[in-house]
């Protein structure tokens, strides 16, 4: 559904979309590209869910006859894709007065959330974008299954600050992995490299060619060192003395792979 927002004198517009992923597949994703995730908030802009795994629980049931609600749902839908929309001129949904009150109220609850100590204080990026998005999703209410609405009322406005705050809670799942140190990243990137480079059981990797050839992350002494460490502490690699070098020795799962 193309919704539309009026931002000053500009106009903005914005595709709504579901993106569904495996949980591996979007820690590869931040692991790879925090700059992106954190730097532009990114991820923010979405609205975050880490539902549990059903597995084992997912019996078969015979689907019903009949769904009257899933088919008003559709219908709606398909309404609302039917009509045309003047994006030079689109239509201003606006706040009644109790509904921009509360809005303020969750506005200010979440700000100073996000203040020292606060609940938010370690996840301000997608906390600052969420009465943003209470906002919209309020809209949406106020726009399905309503040909003419007037303004966004007190109870959509409510559902939607419900519903922006469930997902910032969901969010806060990914903030382990968002929060990893550049450190950590660092070790991430250098066992990858290991697991890709081709072994010469006659010449062993040097711990000194990590600084020549090694990802350019830890091309410094300090940023290796310190990379190295992680991974000899969590025994993927040893350090050990050959022929006066420093040598590095893989475990054995990393040669397998």
């Amino acid at each position: 559904m193309l919704k539309m927002y009026q931002l000053g004198r500009s106009h903005l517009y914005r595709l709504s979309c579901l993106i569904s992923t495996q949980r591996e597949t979007i820690e590869e994703w931040l692991r790879k590209s925090i700059t992106l995730a954190e730097g532009m908030g990114f991820l923010a802009r979405f609205l975050i869910s880490i539902p549990e795994s059903t597995i084992g629980q997912r019996i078969y049931i015979l689907a019903p006859s009949k769904t009257p609600k899933l088919d008003s749902f559709v219908d709606c839908s398909l309404e609302h894709l039917k009509k045309t929309s003047d994006l030079e001129n689109p239509q201003i949904l606006r706040l009644s007065p109790e509904a921009h009150e509360l809005w303020v109220c969750y506005y200010n609850h979440i700000e100073k959330a996000q203040a020292k100590g606060g609940d938010y204080e370690d996840h301000t990026a997608a906390a600052s974008k969420s009465a943003e998005q209470a906002a919209r999703i309020a809209g949406v209410f106020t726009l399905f299954g309503n040909e003419n609405p007037g303004e966004v009322d007190e109870d959509a406005m409510k559902m939607g600050i419900d519903v922006a705050q469930w997902f910032l809670e969901e969010s806060l799942g990914l903030a382990g992995e968002m929060g990893i140190s550049q450190v950590q990243r660092n070790a991430a990137n250098l066992l990858d490299w290991l697991k890709k480079l081709k072994q010469d059981d006659e010449e062993p990797l040097k711990l000194s060619d990590l600084l020549q050839i090694g990802p350019r992350c830890i091309r410094s002494k300090k940023e290796r060192d310190a990379a190295v460490e992680i991974l000899c502490t969590y025994g993927w690699i040893q350090i050990r003395n050959w022929k006066n070098r420093k040598v590095i020795l893989l475990h054995p799962s990393i040669k397998k792979s």
